[in-house]
């Protein structure tokens, strides 16, 4: 084993804010709307393109979205939006989507912008644009960056298409699992000579297993385990005394542990140290 010459020492603060109502759109209103969430459907001239699908991720029911043509004959796009109340900043919003566009011009986005206490914008703002087809679910994120105003006291998410085309006509969006991730990166300077370090995990996102490798310049009673963005332990990977070197940690999840954004976290005799890890299946 090699020894490690120098090390950081990165802590985590995780603490619950609050997550996307009706994440799963499991629950629809009377307007074919998905509960907690807002649409752009004009109910009275039947215009429905927010609608609910039984093709779900996970559970019974997803979110998806269609271009259609207004009685002009003009694309009308699908936009699905919703409100969330935080308690303190995002860093990320995750979720899974379907994306089947009719032509290449086609764009699906997702947004979040953030507004303090009275409503107004404070520069806390994610965005992606999904330009390739995905026919089968697949994750999406959308980093978050920190507000350049007062801080953030809710979100606005939304997700629409864009492409005044008429051939984008017929254009689908699925989007399902919303989650918010609030775990913020900090650095502790008064622990410069710590005793361990570790690296980052590889592969990230993965699906079948991923990797990553714990720095040790002394003997230390090590923990390590997997736990979730609440802080449930998801998988114990170790715990025991270990000498100075450098070891691989491998994280193989069952088939019980659902795909997401996890922490694998290391607890040592100097402090404790977590990397952040998105699981596919």
């Amino acid at each position: 084993m090699k020894l490690v010459i120098s090390a950081l020492f990165f802590g985590w603060v995780m603490s619950v804010g609050a997550q996307v109502p009706n994440a799963s759109f499991e629950n629809w209103g009377g307007a074919s709307e998905p509960v907690g969430w807002g649409s752009n459907n004009l109910n009275p001239m039947g215009e429905f393109v927010i609608t609910p699908t039984s093709d779900a991720h996970t559970g019974n029911l997803a979110a998806k979205g269609q271009m259609i043509a207004n009685p002009n004959g003009d694309p009308y796009p699908p936009l699905l939006g919703c409100d969330v109340p935080v308690l303190q900043q995002p860093i990320e919003l995750t979720g899974w989507y379907k994306f089947v566009p009719t032509n290449s011009s086609v764009t699906m986005g997702i947004t979040v912008n953030g507004f303090d206490a009275g409503q107004f914008l404070n520069g806390s703002f994610g965005t992606t644009t999904i330009t390739t087809e995905q026919s089968g679910y697949s994750m999406f994120s959308v980093p978050i960056s920190a507000p350049t105003g007062a801080p953030t006291a809710s979100i606005y998410i939304s997700i629409t298409l864009y492409d005044p085309d008429t051939a984008s006509i017929g254009s689908t969006f699925q989007v399902d699992d919303f989650a918010l991730d609030f775990t913020t990166d900090i650095t502790d300077l008064s622990s410069t000579s710590n005793s361990l370090d570790l690296g980052s995990p590889f592969p990230s996102p993965f699906i079948n297993s991923t990797s990553i490798k714990l720095h040790l310049r002394s003997t230390n009673s090590v923990k390590a385990e997997v736990v979730d963005v609440l802080g449930r332990s998801i998988h114990a990977l170790l715990d025991r005394t270990l000498t100075a070197g450098v070891y691989d940690l491998t994280w193989e999840p069952s088939l019980s542990v659902p795909p997401g954004v996890y922490l694998i976290q290391v607890h040592g005799d100097t402090g404790t140290i977590s990397r952040r890890v998105v699981f596919e299946r």
